[in-house]
């Protein structure tokens, strides 16, 4: 069997670099804090369609569409991207569809966070174990005395 990327006929990858130019000028007319959260998804006569990750980039995103709008209108007539661009935008695009997908928008990358000792008291530590000691599944009761051990030192 031929890979995925060997199937694919060249209409459908002309319509893929198309998309990701057209998501290329769309980042270009959001503020830099929009830009990982946002990503076309589609693009027709009238309508240009956005994923977001969050429905507050949803609502955010609502909120610049005349603005972003009027930014994909001004670079389709500019020729500042080298390109001719009214072969991607077009003539009659008047509005923007926001759709909140969490998880399907570009992840922004993850902050490392120092890992914290997470502690339990004393005496939860010790009411843990008295459950641990009745509890027949082994798997059960071993998770259980691991979290007992989490007990933080008596002052």
């Amino acid at each position: 069997m031929k890979p995925v990327f060997e199937q694919l006929t060249p209409k459908i990858l002309r319509n893929a670099e198309k998309l990701l130019q057209i998501n290329q000028l769309v980042h270009a007319s959001l503020p830099p804090a929009a830009q990982p959260h946002c990503r076309v998804s589609g693009i027709d006569a009238h309508t240009l369609r956005i994923v977001v990750d969050s429905p507050a980039w949803a609502t955010r995103l609502r909120q610049l569409a005349p603005q972003i709008l009027s930014e994909l209108q001004k670079q389709r007539h500019s020729p500042c991207w080298g390109q001719d661009l009214s072969r991607l935008i077009p003539e009659h695009l008047r509005h923007i569809k926001v759709i909140s997908r969490p998880g399907q928008a570009e992840k922004p990358a993850r902050r490392q966070t120092a890992k914290v000792r997470r502690t339990i008291s004393p005496q939860a530590a010790h009411q843990v174990q008295q459950t641990a000691a009745y509890i027949e599944d082994p798997r059960l009761r071993a998770a259980l005395l691991r979290l007992a051990r989490h007990a933080r030192p008596e002052p």
